[in-house]
């Protein structure tokens, strides 16, 4: 399954494909997304970084999300393309 993660900046949308179309649907809404991370061992596992809301993770491909706060003391998660 083809599967994309894109934050948004006020969420993060999860698209996948399905048969001949597109299914598109929305998480984290009102969360300032900057963005997304996969493990490379275990691909279901995702974590996004936000400004202001932290670092959320999933464990299940995005389906459902939790803040991680323990160890994470910064409310601003941004990656960086360096």
């Amino acid at each position: 399954m083809v599967r994309l993660y894109i934050a948004t900046g006020d969420g993060l949308a999860v698209v996948s494909r399905q048969n001949s179309g597109w299914r598109i649907e929305h998480n984290l809404d009102g969360q300032a997304t900057r963005c997304i991370a996969a493990d490379p061992l275990r691909p279901q596992q995702l974590y996004c970084g936000t400004f202001g809301g932290g670092l959320w993770s999933s464990g299940d491909a995005g389906a459902s999300w939790q803040p991680v706060g323990d160890g994470i003391s910064y409310a601003q998660v941004m990656g960086d393309a360096s």
